[in-house]
């Protein structure tokens, strides 16, 4: 006897890995969402794409791809929006001269 229990599933079917993986990174996502962090929201939906994709549903993959371009977008707008602010001219004063379009806010 080789000592090993038949009874006992030597390996998981693929389908089986990638239902937990996805069942692991949506519990991810979800937690993401609610603390809300970017970066794990980005990451996790981009998984989540992936696995959809490699699991053959085509309109979940799409559907998390549609999400983390919405989150990528948003985070781009919101970092250029901070860049041009009048707030972050006076951060850039640090290393300069007074900003002469922040001299209303003093």
């Amino acid at each position: 006897s080789s000592g090993i229990n038949a009874e006992w599933p030597l390996r998981p079917g693929k389908m089986d890995n990638n239902r937990d993986a996805i069942e692991m990174v949506r519990s991810a996502h979800d937690i993401a969402n609610r603390i809300p962090d970017v970066g794990l929201q980005v990451w996790s939906a981009q998984l989540l794409s992936s696995l959809y994709e490699k699991t053959g549903d085509a309109a979940r993959a799409e559907e998390y791809e549609t999400v983390r371009q919405k989150i990528s977008q948003t985070t781009s707008t919101d970092v250029e929006l901070t860049v041009n602010s009048t707030e972050h001219c006076l951060l850039q004063w640090l290393d300069s001269e007074f900003p002469p379009s922040s001299m209303s806010m003093v």
